[in-house]
């Protein structure tokens, strides 16, 4: 099960999360562009959560202020009553509001060996001795991260998701649409045009027909307007094609509510602004 999370912050990080990759710094830094945001690692375990230790539920980190037989609450402004199932009690971190409380720094070997796997999602964990000033502390006890000596199976990233097969159905489908109507504009344009006239009943020859088409010429068909509209058409849906968002200020982690992690994405206000300007460029 995964107990490796990545958390966006709005705070100042030593990780950011880049178009390019994860990029790792030695002080606390905030992004000088849209292409990158802030976040923080926490690995969880499932050890009691008791009432001052810090936890995730629902992709939020969230203060312990009080544990009932069934119900593990925070009273902060984001929180609220979570079960147990939803709740994963947070032992290592990259969060320095966490660390100053308590929490163990997550030691810069593992962030370093991160930065080149981003795909892990799950570290083996193990207690050690803890050594302070070159000495060993017997009743004292740290966590020990055991870094993979294999790649780690590979997870989805939002490229997976929004690859150019799942990009190509969406768009397909919205072309058919889209000249579905396209058709029945040009049918509604044709009868403006006067290119259907109604047929005599009374007369023996053309009784029981119900139109009769007159001779279409390429112009009334092909005017000015029905060309800029086929042409917006094929634009956009080349554009769709070639449409990958990759940027993680486009995209964000959501919740049914009923697991206990993210279960998918959508779009922010950034991404959604993002998809008109790309099908608006001529």
């Amino acid at each position: 099960m995964k107990n490796l999370h990545i958390l966006t912050t709005s705070k100042p990080s030593r990780l950011l999360n880049c178009i390019e990759g994860f990029r790792l710094f030695e002080e606390e830094v905030s992004p000088d562009n849209e292409w990158c945001v802030n976040v923080n690692i926490h690995i969880t375990s499932d050890e009691e959560i008791k009432e001052g230790d810090w936890f995730i539920a629902k992709n939020k980190v969230l203060l312990c202020t009080q544990v009932t037989s069934t119900i593990i609450a925070s009273n902060t402004s984001n929180g609220g009553a979570f079960s147990y199932s939803q709740s994963k009690k947070i032992i290592l971190t990259t969060d320095q509001d966490l660390i100053k409380d308590g929490v163990q720094a997550i030691d810069d070997e593992f962030l370093e060996w991160f930065v080149k796997n981003p795909s892990c999602e799950w570290v083996e964990i193990k207690m050690e001795n803890y050594y302070a000033s070159g000495a060993l502390q017997p009743n004292l006890w740290q966590y020990k991260i055991i870094i993979p000596k294999e790649e780690p199976k590979r997870v989805l990233t939002e490229e997976d998701i929004f690859n150019k097969e799942d990009i190509d159905a969406v768009t397909d489908y919205i072309n058919k649409e889209q000249q579905k109507q396209h058709l029945i504009d040009i049918m509604e344009s044709d009868e403006e045009l006067g290119l259907y006239e109604q047929i005599d009943q009374n007369n023996p020859v053309t009784k029981g027909s119900t139109a009769l088409v007159k001779e279409i010429k390429l112009e009334d068909v092909f005017n000015d307007k029905k060309r800029e509209g086929a042409k917006k058409v094929i634009h956009q849906h080349k554009v769709l094609k070639g449409l990958y968002l990759i940027n993680p200020a486009h995209l964000e982690m959501t919740s049914n509510g009923h697991g206990e992690f993210p279960d998918g994405y959508k779009l922010t206000e950034k991404g959604i602004q993002y998809i008109i300007e790309q099908l608006n460029k001529e």
